[in-house]
């Protein structure tokens, strides 16, 4: 059932999802930029018209993680492996999906963003059945903050004489995209429109043009595409950015989460330096590619 268009579904879905959380924050947010219109091309697919018996809801929309503009990823929410197996051949994830609003579909790579990992062997098995080959999965934990312990333990940071501090600036996409390892050229598109509409904060050193370390949320809620210049790093820009972000979040109504592998040295670093029970750690999140086997190809080695 695609209720993309449908605002009154939307926000009862929305609130289906609401009791659900942490576990649905993802979903919900996606779902609410749908409903707000600020996340364009976007389908939303639920399981069951009824929504009390609600088990299983499939998003696809634009993705920094496709290789093309009019491409993109499957997000998935599903309390039932039955239902999922249903929705998938329900809405023929397999075969291609055609974007609201686009002349444009793929059916070589399906790719599956940002779900719960426990999913993983039923989508895998869904797509085997469709002579799709797992190309590449990447999994980490999804963390979400305590605003109770936050609210107290963050205190407004003093930047450095001259910096600014302000939201980033849609032509500051580019050099976003740059640095972050799971974009491409052909990803600024999307970065841009992320920017745009959803909260963010750019530094800005004296002596450049272009932000020099920058935060920034992603259409499905994350925290993401963090970063500061090398040679702009150990100046507490990194709290800087941290404690903006969080604030805008805050004053828009959305929760703080983002995901970690445990190999990443500087976030781990950052989470054990926390207050206790600052930030709460939830499930192992995965991002699948799918190839058809015939043009199996690995796509670059990433992190989350």
């Amino acid at each position: 059932m695609d209720i993309s268009q449908d605002s009154e579904l939307l926000g009862r879905l929305m609130n289906k999802l609401e009791v659900k959380q942490p576990e649905s924050l993802t979903m919900h947010t996606l779902v609410r930029h749908v409903r707000d219109k600020q996340w364009g091309n976007t389908q939303v697919f639920m399981d069951h018209c009824d929504m009390r018996n609600l088990t299983t809801v499939l998003c696809h929309g634009p993705s920094t993680l496709a290789e093309n503009i009019d491409d993109g990823a499957w997000f998935v929410y599903s309390e039932d492996e039955k239902r999922l197996k249903w929705l998938l051949e329900e809405v023929r994830v397999a075969e291609g999906r055609r974007l609201v609003g686009s002349d444009t579909k793929y059916t070589n790579t399906v790719i599956f963003e940002d779900f719960d990992d426990k999913l993983l062997p039923v989508i895998t098995e869904y797509m085997n059945r469709h002579e799709f080959k797992e190309d590449k999965s990447y999994t980490a934990r999804m963390y979400i903050i305590d605003d109770n312990v936050s609210t107290a333990a963050m205190q407004k940071p003093t930047p450095p004489s001259g910096y600014r501090l302000t939201p980033l600036r849609p032509r500051d996409a580019a050099i976003v995209a740059s640095k972050t390892i799971f974009c491409s050229p052909a990803s600024v598109p999307v970065v841009q429109k992320m920017i745009k509409e959803f909260p963010s904060c750019g530094i800005y050193a004296p002596d450049r043009e272009d932000p020099v370390g920058w935060s920034m949320m992603q259409q499905h809620g994350w925290l993401g595409f963090g970063f500061t210049l090398p040679e702009y790093r150990r100046k507490g820009l990194s709290s800087l950015r941290h404690w903006a972000l969080v604030s805008s979040l805050r004053q828009r109504g959305y929760r703080y989460m983002f995901a970690s592998e445990e190999n990443n040295v500087q976030v781990q670093t950052s989470l054990k330096k926390s207050p206790p029970g600052r930030y709460i750690p939830l499930y192992q999140v995965c991002r699948s590619f799918f190839t058809k086997t015939s043009q199996v190809r690995m796509h670059r080695d990433a992190k989350l």
